[in-house]
């Protein structure tokens, strides 16, 4: 498989960013914000009401 440049280029910079900005967005104000990312995943890991929590996390 090859990934070009540009098709890397925007991997990266907007579905990476899309996800850290919504991620930040979906914890802020909870007892999460502050944790590590793997933190993160772990405590939403089988969560039904943290899966947006946990989608974001696990892609960034």
């Amino acid at each position: 498989m090859y990934l070009s440049r540009s098709t890397l280029a925007f991997l990266h910079g907007r579905h990476h960013n899309a996800s850290v900005t919504n991620l930040n967005k979906g914890i802020e104000g909870t007892e999460l914000e502050g944790n590590s990312l793997e933190d993160l995943i772990t405590t939403s890991a089988g969560d039904s009401s943290r899966i947006g929590v946990f989608n974001h996390a696990a892609q960034v």
